[in-house]
C-alpha cells in the first residue's frame, strides 16, 4: 500500500498492518488523507490515552477563527476523522479495553455535537439577537443524547440519537436545530 508512510518502529509497523487488514474505514481514510495518519504517528496520540476533557479542548482550539457553516463542517469532519482513526487503531490493536473505546467514541460525539451547537448558537445570536423567553430570559437549546450515546456506550458502528428541546418554540430555535443537525450529520456521515 504505497499511500502508507514508512515506519521504522517494528511494533508500530505491525499495528499499522493489522489495522489495514481489519478496517476498510481506516484504509480508505489513510488513502484519502495520508497526512492524518502521519500526524497521529508523529504526535504519539496512537499510544496514549486522552484525559476526559481532551476532545472538548481540542475542538475549542480547532474551531478558533471558523467563520462559516461550511468551514465548521469541514473542521468537524477532519477532527472526527483523525480521532476516529486513533480510536480504531487503539481498539483493533487491543491497546485499550473496550470501555475506553466506548468512552472515547462517546466523548468525541458529545464534543462534536456540543461544538456545533455552541458555534451555531453564537452565529444566530449575531444575526438575530439572543433567543429569549417572553419575559426576556435568555434561552438555550438543550440537546439530549439517547440510546448508546446517552449511556456513554457508543461503539464504532453506533448511530447517534438526539432529542432537541427548547423552553419555547420559535423560528430561531428551529433554525438552530437544523444547523446543528446538518453539521453533526455531515461530519459523521462523511467519514
Amino acid at each position: 500500500m504505497d499511500f502508507l508512510p514508512e515506519i521504522e518502529d517494528s511494533e508500530l509497523a505491525g499495528q499499522l498492518r493489522r489495522l489495514m487488514a481489519a478496517s476498510n474505514f481506516a484504509k480508505a481514510l489513510c488513502r484519502q488523507h495520508p497526512a492524518t495518519l502521519s500526524d497521529l504517528l508523529a504526535s504519539g496520540d496512537l499510544q496514549r490515552s486522552y484525559p476526559a476533557d481532551h476532545f472538548v479542548e481540542a475542538l475549542r482550539q480547532g474551531l478558533l477563527g471558523c467563520d462559516s457553516g461550511d468551514e465548521l463542517s469541514v473542521r468537524l469532519r477532519r477532527f472526527r476523522q483523525r480521532e476516529m482513526l486513533r480510536i480504531v487503531w487503539r481498539d483493533f490493536n487491543r491497546l485499550v479495553p473496550t470501555m475506553e473505546t466506548t468512552r472515547d467514541t462517546s466523548m468525541l460525539a458529545e464534543a462534536c455535537i456540543d461544538a456545533a451547537q455552541q458555534w451555531w448558537h453564537a452565529q444566530l445570536e449575531v444575526d438575530f439577537g439572543v433567543p429569549s423567553s417572553p419575559d426576556g430570559q435568555p434561552q438555550q437549546l438543550v440537546v439530549i443524547a439517547m440510546g448508546k450515546l446517552g449511556a456513554r456506550e457508543l461503539n464504532l458502528s453506533s448511530d447517534v440519537d438526539l432529542i432537541f428541546s427548547t423552553p419555547r418554540r420559535d423560528r430561531l430555535k428551529a433554525r438552530l436545530v437544523r444547523s446543528v443537525t446538518r453539521n453533526s450529520s455531515s461530519s459523521w456521515a462523511s467519514g
